[in-house]
């Protein structure tokens, strides 16, 4: 008995110091330039094996055990598209979840990252293509019931599990591109004056790919902070995350996103938002809804938002004679129209007062079109100053009128 225990105790020893000495050897490696230039190489070269495109990851900090900084990442899809690029990048993780094959990262900020989504034709996404699905080699109909029983984890991608804990972007950039065409119910001589107009448009974002047009929307100078981000999850369904602070500068429509809070879920060709407070540079607001997509759709949306405080100059991108200024609140709806391309924002409960006239009541701007419609008009003015009138003609009188209607 007393040999046995001599014996195990050995071994344990053994074991012990033929740990400390891996582990040793490892935390002297990584404090080497040369061990770190090894561990990137390696790195790099298991990336590429497991992401179908191009990866270049730059040079190496930290402990490179449990945290790590990159001064700078690449990774383009399998055409040479831009899928993710980043400057500094630091993060935390657990070496154990990289062997079990999982991406689980905690702590992690990004300096000026761009991330670039595309939605092929096909209807097949960017990053569906960089992480396809693990496959396993043999039918499971035709594995041994023994291997059938094995935990999923098992026979788990590298990409199959993508989940970060407490993210934070300095200066973001993120652009969605899909698919664009005109509306195939109008006539030939329409639909190419449609297609011109969306081309010279800088707003519509729309350019001629190889695969046919595509529209690019863009949010520009993002400042993002989450405390949990899950992109992919066997157990889960879609994307998720948590927002505590989101700034953005959206092209279309060109909205100044400031301080936004809420939550966040993407199912299948679906979005959903819901938002507790959300600010413009002169405006607050709170709300939410769906957006939405598919193969052959543009992006549409169903928005819906209170707005407690809303000052003009954030909503006069609507049609160039609108006020800039004044303010009151009111309720904004966004809704696509069965051609997706056109869009109304529906102004009610509205209570205005700008040049000098009190606006209440509600009104419809559609817009999409190279004409501007204006429909539901159901308000009143009072009063109502000439100066008003004067600012929606955009040109001044044939005469100098002033004053007020009352």
């Amino acid at each position: 008995m007393i040999r046995r225990r001599t014996i195990i105790a050995l071994s344990a020893a053994a074991v012990l110091a033929l740990g400390i000495l891996v582990g040793g050897g490892a935390i002297a490696v990584t404090r080497t330039a040369f061990g770190r230039e090894k561990i990137r190489a390696l790195v790099e070269g298991e990336l590429r094996r497991a992401i179908h495109g191009r990866v270049y990851i730059g040079r190496l900090s930290g402990n490179l055990l449990t945290t790590v900084t990159v001064d700078s990442i690449e990774i383009r899809d399998p055409d040479g598209f831009l899928f993710v690029a980043a400057g500094r990048v630091t993060a935390t993780y657990d070496p154990r979840d990289i062997i079990a094959r999982k991406i689980a990262l905690r702590d992690v900020t990004m300096e000026h990252p761009v991330l670039q989504l595309i939605r092929h034709r096909s209807g097949v996404w960017n990053l569906q293509r960089l992480f396809p699905p693990a496959r396993p080699l043999v039918p499971l109909d035709r594995l041994p019931s023994t291997v059938r029983r094995l935990p999923r984890e098992a026979t788990r991608g590298f990409g199959d599990y993508i989940v970060i804990d407490t993210v934070t972007l300095h200066d973001a950039t993120v652009h969605y591109s899909m698919p664009w065409d005109p509306d195939d119910s109008t006539r030939r001589a329409q639909r190419d004056s449609e297609i011109t107009f969306a081309l010279h448009d800088a707003r519509e974002g729309v350019s001629v790919w190889a695969e046919g047009l595509m529209r690019t929307l863009r949010w520009d100078h993002v400042n993002f902070a989450s405390p949990h981000v899950r992109i992919v999850d066997p157990d889960s369904a879609g994307v998720a995350f948590g927002i505590t602070h989101f700034d953005a500068d959206e092209s279309d429509p060109p909205f100044r996103f400031r301080a936004v809070r809420g939550q966040a879920r993407i199912v299948g060709d679906s979005a959903f938002l819901d938002l507790p407070h959300l600010e413009l540079p002169g405006s607050i607001a709170s709300g939410g809804g769906k957006l939405w997509w598919g193969q052959a759709r543009p992006l549409s949306a169903s928005l819906h938002f209170v707005v407690d405080s809303v000052s003009l100059a954030d909503i006069a991108w609507v049609y160039p004679t609108l006020p800039h200024t004044g303010g009151g609140h009111g309720v904004f709806d966004m809704q696509s129209d069965r051609n997706p391309h056109i869009t109304a924002y529906a102004l009610s409960g509205l209570d205005i007062r700008t040049t000098d006239s009190h606006v209440r009541g509600a009104l419809t701007f559609v817009v999409g079109r190279p004409m501007l419609a204006i429909r539901d008009i159901a308000l009143r003015v009072d009063p109502l100053d000439m100066t008003f009138i004067r600012t929606l003609t955009g040109k001044p009188f044939p005469v100098d009128w002033a004053g007020q209607f009352t």
